[in-house]
């Protein structure tokens, strides 16, 4: 048994055995790799952050949706009075024309 100083320290034999236990451990200091000639060495990939399908699907739309103008809330209102005194004669041509001109952006 390796003997134990009441404090929990290792004995001396302890402290010789495991300090060459280290030495036979430890490997060389030196890197192969950086010694290399050049052009033979190993190549490192670069590092670098890639941006998946769906985050870029994401940016572009968080992008888009930035672009939009903001909300005109007193226009919306008029609008809402009008259409609940019946007021509001919706032009079904000019609708259809707005939501095709609409698509068509969003596309591309």
């Amino acid at each position: 048994m390796v003997p134990v100083s009441q404090k929990g320290k290792l004995g001396s034999l302890n402290q010789v055995l495991a300090k060459k236990q280290a030495e036979k451990v430890q490997t060389s200091k030196t890197n192969p790799y950086l010694n290399a000639e050049e052009g033979k060495g190993i190549k490192a990939e670069q590092d670098g952050f890639v941006q998946s399908a769906k985050s870029s699907e994401v940016s572009r739309i968080k992008e888009k949706a930035n672009q939009l103008p903001d909300v005109d809330l007193e226009k919306v209102e008029k609008l809402r009075q009008m259409i609940k005194d019946g007021s509001y004669i919706a032009d079904s041509q000019k609708i259809a024309e707005n939501l095709l001109a609409t698509s068509i952006k969003v596309e591309e």
